[in-house]
């Protein structure tokens, strides 16, 4: 019976140069979490999400001293003696550094992924409902079974 832990775990394998010490680092980061909450804007009648943005994120990468080890040079020999400092240096670097960064990113894509479902979603609406406006017997309405291709975990979004 195995036991599965939550959360992140990264493992990075680099090269490094920094005047007389290079060789080559594999650094694990286990037991790691990346929390994010994302806020969404509807548009102006309410009905759709035209923007998000990234409200909340919270990092807890943990690199362990046990979990980097430097090779392939004599510097590395002398970087190894210092690993619970180098480990916390990568911890703290890579916690500060996360946020902002995904922010960035997720800011512009969640927001022009949002823009393009909405144009998309209203055009294929727009279709349905042209098309059940020219049907007299439909009161002007979409039928049920054409909005299911638009449903969310097995709820019908309703517009």
């Amino acid at each position: 019976h195995a036991k599965y832990k939550s959360g992140v775990r990264a493992h990075c394998h680099a090269k490094y140069k920094s005047g007389w010490a290079s060789g080559k680092i594999s650094a694990t980061a286990t037991d790691s979490s990346l929390d994010i909450s994302v806020g969404l804007k509807s548009d102006d009648e309410g009905y759709m999400a035209v923007a998000g943005n990234v409200t909340n994120c919270k990092t807890n990468f943990h690199v362990d001293e046990k979990n980097i080890h430097f090779s392939g040079s004599l510097s590395s020999t002398l970087l190894n003696l210092f690993s619970g400092k180098i480990s916390k240096w990568i911890s703290d670097s890579v916690n500060g550094e996360t946020c902002p960064q995904l922010k960035d990113s997720l800011d512009d894509k969640l927001t022009t992924a949002l823009i393009n479902t909405d144009k998309s979603w209203t055009e294929k609406i727009g279709d349905f409902y042209n098309g059940a406006a020219q049907d007299p017997e439909s009161n002007g309405t979409i039928p049920l079974n054409s909005l299911f291709p638009y449903s969310l975990a097995g709820t019908v979004l309703r517009f």
